[in-house]
């Protein structure tokens, strides 16, 4: 694994040992950046059941203005600030479980990274609370990592699935945006 673009492009990253983490694989890291590069400049992001952290430090590494990074897991978080060793943007890394890690953010945010383990079934709930909370600035990018047989509604609130992108042949992302209130 690797930062694959942008100013820490190269650097090596560790994951968590275990079947419990997947970390996204480069070529498929690759797609994903190149259909969200245009929100990263400036955004703030979060990092939601960060695993390894590499999505955020990529965001990073493209120009995020800062990245929260959440896991419940103690191994995933070792490895997160592993890897942001070499970072010197600003960053935050909780841990927290979800839930109850939602009541802990502070502000709003432009992206957010959302690839909780597959069989949990809580992107609409988590999307559903981050709208809640007022969590999401508007026109922000909510992108859902999920297994490709998971289907994903088509509007939760106020956001509104833009598109749905095939990564494989067991990963797909769903791509959606707040709409203006």
């Amino acid at each position: 694994m690797r930062v694959i673009s942008g100013k820490y492009k190269g650097r090596k990253l560790v994951a968590p040992t275990g079947l419990n983490t997947r970390p996204t694989l480069d070529r498929v890291k690759e797609t994903l950046f190149n259909i969200i590069a245009g929100d990263l400049p400036g955004a703030r992001v979060l990092d939601l059941f960060a695993g390894s952290g590499q999505l955020g430090v990529e965001c990073l590494s493209r120009g995020a203005s800062e990245v929260v990074f959440v896991d419940g897991s103690r191994e995933a978080i070792n490895c997160i600030k592993q890897n942001l060793s070499f970072v010197t943007d600003k960053n935050t890394v909780l841990f927290a479980k979800y839930p109850a890690v939602l009541g802990l953010l502070v502000g709003q945010f432009d992206v957010v990274l959302l690839d909780p383990p597959f069989k949990s079934g809580v992107y609409t709930e988590v999307m559903e609370e981050l709208l809640k909370r007022n969590l999401l600035n508007d026109n922000a990018l909510v992108v859902c990592e999920c297994d490709v047989k998971q289907e994903m509604p088509q509007n939760i609130g106020s956001l509104v699935l833009e598109k749905q992108r095939k990564a494989g042949s067991t990963v797909s992302y769903s791509f959606y945006r707040k709409e203006e209130i």
